[in-house]
């Protein structure tokens, strides 16, 4: 299926890279946000799911984004991605998953063929699927603190689309 452990720190850190630059960049981005003074540009609007970020909702979230992530990487990427790479050249399978993967997701947006996209390259780089299910957890606690602590970033986010 591809889960493939001689190597796992350096699995780990492929996976924790993209990760970190990615909600590393939510904060640079609502940095500059804050800057431009339009901190709270719709603040009424916006409703968190997160109001009181209790530990228990935060764990109950974390697991949920845990097994959402092996099971969509085992299935969309452990699989699909195989099968694809034998079928035609690297390039386009890895374009062809991130399709699939948004198709899969039921929501066919940008950021799910985006995830897709950089969890099939990540798999085809490292050929394991733990550097792809921590950037999948990763992106889980990306639109967790978006949907929390940075929702000034909603409004913005939603002009991108």
């Amino acid at each position: 299926m591809g889960w493939v452990f001689d190597r796992t720190l350096y699995y780990l850190f492929s996976g924790l890279a993209p990760g970190i630059l990615l909600i590393g960049s939510l904060y640079l981005l609502s940095a500059g946000v804050a800057a431009l003074g339009q901190d709270r540009l719709f603040a009424d609007a916006v409703a968190s799911p997160l109001e009181d970020n209790s530990l228990p909702e935060l764990a109950l979230f974390g697991a949920r984004a845990l097994i959402e992530s092996v099971l969509f990487q085992t299935l969309f990427t452990g699989v699909f991605i195989k099968f694809l790479l034998k079928a035609m050249s690297p390039i386009l399978a890895i374009y062809l998953a991130g399709a699939l993967f948004a198709v899969g997701s039921f929501s066919f947006d940008m950021s799910w063929f985006l995830l897709g996209l950089v969890s099939a390259g990540l798999f085809k780089a490292t050929g394991s699927l733990i550097g792809p299910v921590v950037f999948h957890c990763a992106a889980s606690i990306s639109g967790l603190l978006i949907a929390g602590p940075l929702s000034n970033l909603i409004p913005f986010l939603v002009f991108l689309y």
